[in-house]
């Protein structure tokens, strides 16, 4: 078949020769314009943004390969800048984030395996991370220790959305105290999240055993994030001291020395 008489070009999506637009599976889009003929399906998850955006209007930085949103890595949360800070410091890419719709992008070359794994992460088509950069101390009523595994939600289209929680405040904090790389939590939530979606899509928060391959895995991508094995080696241990009028201080202990990390 001669090319041109491909009815798929453009993005290898198909084009309609009537109204010369292209059909991208959940809407339509004029190529003259850069914009959608019909509201984004999943418009409510950006309200800052208009329903009719192509790539959220940057196309050289962003895909939108079906019409339904952009994909990326997403940090969001009142930490959100401090959480961006520490991922960038952990790899030799440069990591940059959308002030309005949190999103990251990522510039520069992977120099290893798990900086790799990032970058697949951001530029994935078919995998959304989303991490909730957070300043509490304690989610659904137990405590958080650096970051909590979400697990996901898989759309009826059979993209998936990873969800983590992450508080950057504890993650100084661990990371000084255990002597781990700057920015080592924060990566390992990001790898870890997005290996959950990838292994176990639709997993719900509780499921241990999805949490443990993708907690397993990331650790044997990038052992510097693997806190557990490095608090073993080094004898750290968690205290939960119960203070006065219900108050709760959780320490950081180890031969030598304490810290606290939050009350």
């Amino acid at each position: 078949m001669n090319s041109n008489n491909s009815p798929y070009k453009f993005n290898a999506k198909e084009f309609d020769a009537e109204t010369g637009n292209y059909y991208y599976g959940a809407r339509y889009y004029d190529p003259k314009f850069s914009i959608w003929l019909s509201v984004d399906p999943l418009a409510e998850e950006y309200p800052s943004w208009t329903p009719y955006h192509y790539a959220h209007n940057n196309p050289l930085r962003y895909i939108d390969p079906t019409g339904m949103s952009a994909d990326d890595v997403i940090i969001k949360g009142k930490l959100a800048d401090k959480a961006t800070e520490q991922l960038n410091a952990s790899t030799s890419l440069e990591i940059t984030r959308d002030k309005k719709t949190g999103k990251l992008s990522a510039t520069g070359e992977a120099e290893t395996k798990s900086d790799q794994l990032l970058l697949e992460a951001i530029k994935d088509e078919k995998r959304t991370v989303k991490i909730k950069a957070t300043e509490r101390n304690k989610e659904g009523g137990s405590f958080i220790f650096g970051d909590v595994f979400n697990g996901s939600r898989q759309k009826k289209n059979g993209d998936v959305i990873a969800k983590q929680t992450l508080n950057p405040n504890q993650a100084k904090i661990i990371e000084e105290f255990a002597e781990m790389p700057e920015g080592s939590i924060a990566k390992h939530s990001v790898l870890e999240a997005y290996l959950g979606a990838k292994n176990d899509p639709g997993a719900y928060p509780q499921q241990k055993d999805a949490y443990l391959r993708a907690h397993n895995e990331t650790n044997v991508i990038y052992p510097a994030g693997g806190y557990r094995k490095i608090a073993e080696k080094k004898s750290i241990r968690r205290e939960i001291i119960r203070l006065p009028f219900s108050g709760v201080r959780v320490l950081l202990v180890k031969p030598g020395g304490q810290r606290t990390l939050f009350d």
